[in-house]
C-alpha cells in the first residue's frame, strides 16, 4: 500500500486491510500486537508496516530460546501466519530476530537438541563478507546467517534463513576445545 502522509496508525490500517484484523489480535502464544511504521531496503528505502509480537520478548528473544512447549507453540504460530500470507499472494520479510526465532524451532524439529539454544550472531553475508551495512533495516534482500549455540557451549548450528523465512539449510557441529576462548558467548559455569 502506498503511504499517505499525516495519516494516523498507517501501518495498523494496512496489516488490516491486506491480512485481516486476525493478524491484529493479541495471542495467549504471541502475546500483545504491535503494527509500527518501518523502513525496508538499502539506499532509498521504501516504507513497510510491521508487525511485533511482544510475548516472544518474555520468552528470551535473542538471547536464547529454550524447547518450551509455549515458546514454540507461539513460533509455529507465526510460521503459520508467514505461510498464510504467501498462500494470499503477499510477501511477508523477517526481521533479524523472527529469522533466530525461526532457526532456533528448526533446530528444535530436525534434531535431538532439548537445552536452550543462544544467538551467537544473526547476520546478512554482506556484513559477514566484510561489508559495512549501508543503514539498519527490520529486513533485507539477503538471507540471514543464525549461528546458535547450545546451553553447554557443545554444539554450534548454523542455519540459514531466507528473508521470507524458509529455512535453507542448516548445519550442526561439535564446538571445538578453545571455542569457549574466542567465541561471541561467555562460558557456562
Amino acid at each position: 500500500m502506498e503511504r499517505s502522509e499525516g495519516k494516523k496508525n498507517f501501518a495498523q490500517a494496512a496489516i488490516s486491510s491486506e491480512l485481516g484484523e486476525s493478524w491484529l489480535e493479541d495471542d495467549p502464544d504471541l502475546g500483545h500486537v504491535k503494527a509500527v511504521n518501518a523502513s525496508q531496503g538499502r539506499g532509498a528505502a521504501g516504507w513497510i508496516p510491521v508487525i511485533e509480537w511482544l510475548g516472544l520478548h518474555g520468552a528470551g528473544g535473542l538471547v536464547g530460546l529454550g524447547a518450551s512447549q509455549a515458546a514454540r507453540a507461539g513460533i509455529r504460530r507465526i510460521r503459520e501466519r508467514i505461510q498464510q500470507a504467501k498462500a494470499s499472494n503477499h510477501r511477508p520479510l523477517v526481521s533479524r530476530g523472527l529469522a533466530a526465532t525461526l532457526a532456533m524451532e528448526h533446530v528444535f524439529e530436525t534434531t535431538d537438541e532439548t537445552q536452550v539454544l543462544n544467538v551467537e550472531f544473526a547476520q546478512e553475508p554482506s556484513v559477514l563478507g566484510g561489508r559495512p551495512p549501508s543503514e539498519t533495516s527490520y529486513t533485507g534482500l539477503e538471507p540471514w546467517i543464525i549461528s546458535l549455540v547450545n546451553g553447554s557451549r557443545r554444539i554450534r548450528y548454523v542455519a540459514v534463513v531466507a528473508p521470507d523465512g524458509d529455512i535453507h539449510g542448516c548445519v550442526t557441529s561439535p564446538a571445538g576445545e578453545f571455542d569457549y576462548m574466542f567465541g561471541l558467548l561467555p562460558p557456562t559455569d
